[in-house]
């Protein structure tokens, strides 16, 4: 049930909760959309056989630049994910252990 001071408002509470719910989940949820078109979502078992490297960075300090330091590392067969954290300067890219790189 929804805690709410006016029970005919229930209904909204509840729906600004679910909108508010899925927005903060949607870069996760594009993340997945991507790698499942590019054919990159692998079983449980294959994640497991991965490898992380972490990759210092320079003069990348905007999300614009972060994004594209992240698409460019995707495109490549081996790469899982990558995630750039612009405060540490830092680019996470973990790799599966089926390609060469």
């Amino acid at each position: 049930s929804v805690a709410t001071k006016k029970p005919e408002n229930a209904q909204v509470v509840a729906l600004g909760t679910v909108i508010s719910v899925v927005l903060s989940l949607s870069p996760e949820i594009f993340d997945l959309i991507g790698h499942w078109r590019r054919g990159r979502l692998r079983s449980a078992t294959a994640w497991t056989e991965c490898e992380e490297v972490v990759l210092r960075l320079a003069k990348v300090s905007c999300a614009v630049c972060a994004n594209k330091v992240r698409k460019i590392a995707e495109k490549h067969p081996s790469v899982i994910r990558c995630d750039v954290d612009i405060d540490r300067g830092e680019a996470s890219v973990r790799l599966s252990g089926n390609g060469d790189v």
